[in-house]
Parts: C-alpha cells; sequence; structure tokens
C-alpha cells in the first residue's frame, strides 16, 4: 500500500546518512495487515546502495504463545506458519543477530465495523449522496482510499474527483460522506477502510525542526537494532457511481 512507500523511502534516506558497520547498516521493515501472513524486508544500506541482507534469522511470536519462524523468498521474508495475526492482536517479531536478540512488539488494531443497514453496494448518483459510518474498538485513526474496479471507465461529464485530495491524510471522524464530487468516473468502486495502529500514525508527522531529531533518525521501533514495523487493520465496501 502507499503508506509501506512512503514510511520505507522516509526510512532510507535517514538510514544513509548514518551507520558504521555492516549489523548497524541493516534494518528491517515491514507493514502488515491483519488477517494476512506478514512480509519482512531486511536492507542493508551501503553508501548510495541498498542490498537485500540475507541470511537473516527472524520468529513472530502470537499472542497464544505459538510462534512460526519466516524464509527469505526472493528479496522478502515470508512467515511460514498457517497462522496469522488477528486484528486487536499483540505479537512479537524476535530478529536474531550475532550473540543478541532485537525485538519489535506490534500491535495490530481492531478491524472497522460499517453500520448495520449498508446495502452490498452502496450507490452513488448527481442526485444521491450516501453516508458511511463505521465504528472500532477504541480510539484510533483512519486512511481511506477508494480503487476504481472498472476496466475502461467512462468519465462523468462534470466532477472534479477530488477524493485523494480531500482524504490525503489521517482521518479522525469515523464516517464518510460520500457525494459524486468525489468521484471521476462512472461505475464500481472499492472504498477501503485502515485502521493504523500507533507507530504508523506517528510517521505521519515527523518534523525537520523536532528537536528529538526524528526526521534525521527515522521511525525506528525496533528494540537492540533498526527498523520500523507496523500494523493495520481494513475493511472493504464496494460504491457505485450511476
Amino acid at each position: 500500500m502507499k503508506y509501506s512507500i512512503y514510511i520505507l523511502c522516509f526510512f532510507m534516506a535517514a538510514c544513509k546518512q548514518q551507520r558504521d558497520d555492516l549489523q548497524q547498516n541493516t534494518a528491517i521493515f515491514g507493514n502488515w495487515q491483519a488477517g494476512q501472513t506478514p512480509v519482512l524486508r531486511a536492507l542493508i544500506f551501503d553508501g548510495g546502495d541498498v542490498l537485500i541482507a540475507q541470511d537473516q534469522r527472524f520468529e513472530l511470536e502470537f499472542s497464544d504463545g505459538t510462534s512460526g519462524t519466516f524464509l527469505r523468498m526472493d528479496d522478502e521474508y515470508i512467515l511460514q506458519s498457517s497462522r496469522v495475526p488477528a486484528p486487536g492482536e499483540h505479537v512479537t517479531l524476535k530478529w536474531y543477530l550475532d550473540g543478541d536478540t532485537a525485538f519489535a512488539r506490534v500491535h495490530f488494531p481492531p478491524e472497522p465495523i460499517f453500520n448495520s443497514g449498508l446495502p452490498d453496494t452502496v450507490a452513488i448518483s448527481k442526485t444521491q449522496d450516501a453516508l458511511i459510518t463505521w465504528s472500532v474498538s477504541g480510539e484510533y485513526e483512519f486512511a481511506l482510499r477508494l480503487e476504481s474496479l472498472e476496466q475502461n471507465p467512462v468519465p462523468l461529464p462534470v466532477s472534479p474527483g477530488n477524493f485523494d485530495s480531500q482524504y490525503a491524510g489521517p482521518q479522525v471522524a469515523s464516517q464518510l460522506n460520500l457525494n459524486v464530487e468525489l468521484f471521476s468516473y462512472f461505475g464500481h468502486y472499492r472504498l477501503i477502510v485502515t485502521v493504523l495502529n500507533e507507530d504508523l500514525l506517528d510517521s505521519f508527522f515527523f518534523d525537520p525542526s523536532d528537536i528529538r531529531g526524528l526526521l534525521q533518525n527515522g521511525p525506528d521501533n525496533v528494540e537492540g537494532a533498526r527498523g520500523f514495523v507496523t500494523a493495520v487493520a481494513t475493511k472493504e465496501l464496494i460504491v457505485k457511481v450511476e
């Protein structure tokens, strides 16, 4: 997702500025989604080059005490387990280094629940808006994304299609008023509501003037090493513009 790309680029830029040896130059990155298999990237920052770190050992411990290891496949490390993290679950990633173990404690936020009574497909037209509301256990912020499902979309006659500009950052409100001005084409769309965990939310607000040097150091939530591992939970809804 676009949040993964943003944070990876941000973290890469920060890591290139510092680190003197191989272990210090190695960092891990993951943005996981509840209900899906976790995937990690382990990167070595060597001057201006970014290399894949090979032969890294990782283990994911679930909240019930079970665990699974990661296997490197091409440029990623993929969890080898029939179990996947559930919405609301707390897991611990262990990274076995030479003579030491680094940790990332990852919280998966709960899944959003759309308001009852919504049809399978929500209809929008020039004369018909739709108020979409959802609930989630606890205090969280949200990211909203709209994807056209049409292979050959037909443009609306007059519409700014300003959804992306209006909902570019994290949203506090757990509701969305859909009207035709948010869309560019007729047809079906997928609306994705993503619940952000605290670490991922904080990464949106790094400030170059921050006296703690957050921008220079980059986001980092791995204890005993370098890296940034976050989690989200999502829910989808089909919308049709008529």
